[in-house]
Order: structure tokens, then C-alpha cells, then sequence
């Protein structure tokens, strides 16, 4: 009787098991018609390609004072389980070669894959001073997250999201604004800063947490804090005098 009842047991994750093979072997079969290796993408035009510790990549793109990254803003898991997951599978496979970047990392024990996607840092460096490029875009994630809350309770399909989304895209232009963020000097009287309004939005405070050097190079590492609308915002940047960026531009251990 104890055998019959773990027989049963069992069957339920045999078929889950089948399930996730067969979702992973439909994706691989697509992944290898198109000849994309996971973790494997091809570096955009202008950028060079770096790996941190982590094997996580980073692309870096220098033009004049203007520093540009690509960094890694999102994961997605996609499966064909779902109408919704499998056209979003397949808009990624239609633009895998877009700009910015986005390619299949692994999969997941689930059979699912996972897509990474890359957003823009933009850093410029002038007359010693660093800034960055934020953008403002509140308008239109608000309508981002009300099309997804409606997707999921059902009230809308995949293509009427998209089509919303479009229309709020044409509707609501980002906001760039320049903000800066670090001058070696600004630290004579201490290690914690806060940067007035006019030269950063986000009410940013800048700490120095870290200063060191590398065959005679000044390195720092800066903690970056401030608001992003109503939202408290936390980074950290840790780079030289030669405005090299050591937790991005490969493993530094």
C-alpha cells in the first residue's frame, strides 16, 4: 500500500519534470535555429565588452567627456507557458540585435529562460568634475504599471497593453537632467556632502566611503543617495582619476 501511495506521489512531478524538459527543448530548438549562444552577445558598435567578478557583463563606450555604459536594468524569466511570456519571447528575438542590449543568460530550473536586459549610464567627466545623466520618467512607468495590474487581472490582452503603452510612449517624453555627483576636492572638509538642487534634482547626498591607490592612481568609492520623485534612491560608484570604472571594467580582486 506505502509503494501504490508513493507511486502517486511521484507521478504529479514526473509530469512537471516532462513539462519543463519539453518547454526548455522548444526554446533551445528556437535558440539554436538562430544561431544565439546563451550569455554570448555580440558587442554594439563603438562599446567594449568587460566581465566583473561575477561574470556579469558590462559594455563601456568613451566619446570626448561623455562616458556611456550598458548595464544590466532587468531580468526576465519567459517560457512559452503563457500567451503573454511567448510574445514577449518572440518581440525579444525580433530585436536582439536593437539597441540597447538584451540576451538570453540560462535557464531556469523551471525551463524557463532568462533575459537580461541593459539599460544606458551616462556619465560625463569636465574639468575634473563627474555628472550623470538621470531621466525623469514617472508619467510613464505610473502607466506601465496600471497596463500591467490590468494584464494580469485579465481585463486587457498582450497586444492592447502594447498598443497602450505606445500611445503613453508618444505621450509622455522622458526628461533628461545632468546632475553632478563628485569632484576630488569637494571632500577638504568631509567625507559626506550634500549637493544643492540646482546642480543635482534628486536631493542627492554624496558620501566618500573609500580612497586608495593603484600604481600611484587615485581611486574612489562614493555612495550616492537622493530621491527619485517619492522614491529613495541608493548607489554606488566605485572608479580612478582616469575615470575607469573598477566594478564594471572587469574583475579587480
Amino acid at each position: 500500500m506505502k509503494k501504490v501511495i508513493l507511486t502517486f506521489a511521484l507521478f504529479p512531478f514526473f509530469i512537471m519534470a516532462q513539462k519543463v524538459n519539453s518547454d526548455r527543448l522548444k526554446i533551445q530548438h528556437l535558440l539554436d535555429s538562430l544561431s544565439i549562444k546563451l550569455n554570448q552577445p555580440e558587442t554594439p558598435t563603438g562599446f567594449k565588452q568587460y566581465a566583473d567578478c561575477n561574470s556579469v557583463l558590462f559594455f563601456k563606450k568613451t566619446s570626448s567627456d561623455t562616458i556611456l555604459f550598458l548595464t544590466p536594468s532587468s531580468m526576465t524569466p519567459m517560457t512559452y507557458e503563457s500567451q503573454f511570456e511567448y510574445s514577449s519571447f518572440l518581440q525579444y528575438i525580433s530585436h536582439r540585435e536593437s539597441y540597447p542590449l538584451s540576451f538570453p543568460t540560462k535557464f531556469s530550473d523551471d525551463g524557463r529562460i532568462e533575459v537580461v536586459y541593459y539599460g544606458e549610464t551616462v556619465f560625463i567627466f569636465r574639468h575634473d568634475s563627474l555628472f550623470i545623466q538621470e531621466e525623469d520618467d514617472d508619467k510613464f512607468v505610473d502607466e506601465l504599471v496600471k497596463n500591467l495590474d490590468k494584464l494580469v487581472e485579465g481585463k486587457i490582452d498582450s497586444l492592447t497593453m502594447e498598443t497602450n503603452l505606445s500611445k503613453a510612449r508618444r505621450k509622455y517624453k522622458p526628461f533628461l537632467f545632468t546632475c553632478f555627483v563628485f569632484n576630488k576636492n569637494m571632500f577638504k572638509k568631509s567625507n559626506k556632502i550634500k549637493i544643492s538642487k540646482s546642480l543635482n534634482f534628486t536631493d542627492a547626498t554624496v558620501t566618500l566611503e573609500k580612497s586608495w591607490k593603484i600604481n600611484n592612481v587615485n581611486c574612489y568609492t562614493i555612495l550616492l543617495e537622493g530621491n527619485y520623485g517619492k522614491t529613495p534612491t541608493e548607489v554606488r560608484y566605485t572608479f580612478d582619476d582616469n575615470m575607469k570604472f573598477l566594478n564594471w571594467e572587469g574583475c579587480n580582486e
